[in-house]
């Protein structure tokens, strides 16, 4: 099967599901007309695997429902303060299916469920591909609780500091 016949197929296979986890993870409603073509999908995905090379990069762990406390959300005010782009957003099947075009901060539901996403990740990536912020979910076995994983690339963002309450 060549490379165009399989994007195909695996794209009929998780678009439904891909566009839900989307509209739980956004503030907008999301529809496919909002996604990128795969051709540009892919290009970006090149472009962003630079950032995973970076020197620049922190990570710190915090437990999931601090996502939505005053703390995080003054990080991300930091953030953008450093460098305010529009993101790409990747979750899983984005490869298959397309990323959604570019959004604001502002356009997020830090609300989002524990087990939206299969593999627990969400990462945003600035489009000047400067910057990036994954959060990956995981359940701490050891504190039998949800956390985050917070890992950021990139000479804005990394040496923000975040100050829990």
């Amino acid at each position: 099967m060549n490379e165009k016949n399989k994007a195909r197929k695996e794209y009929i296979i998780y678009i439904n599901d891909y566009i839900k986890r989307l509209n739980l993870l956004t503030t907008k409603n999301i529809y496919r007309e909002n996604l990128l073509s795969l051709d540009n999908t892919w290009r970006i995905l090149e472009q962003s695997k630079i950032l995973l090379k970076s020197k620049f990069n922190s990570k710190f762990l915090i437990s999931f429902e601090e996502k939505e406390s005053n703390s995080f959300k003054k990080y991300i005010t930091n953030i953008l303060q450093k460098n305010n782009s529009i993101v790409y957003v990747w979750i899983k099947n984005t490869e298959q299916c397309g990323y959604l075009h570019p959004v604001s901060f502002d356009d997020i539901n830090w609300s989002y469920p524990f087990d939206f996403d299969p593999n627990g990740i969400v990462t945003f990536t600035t489009i000047d591909f400067k910057n990036k912020l994954s959060l990956d979910n995981f359940f701490d076995e050891k504190e039998m609780k949800n956390k985050i994983e917070i890992e950021v690339f990139g000479e804005d963002w990394y040496d923000i500091g975040y100050i829990s309450l």
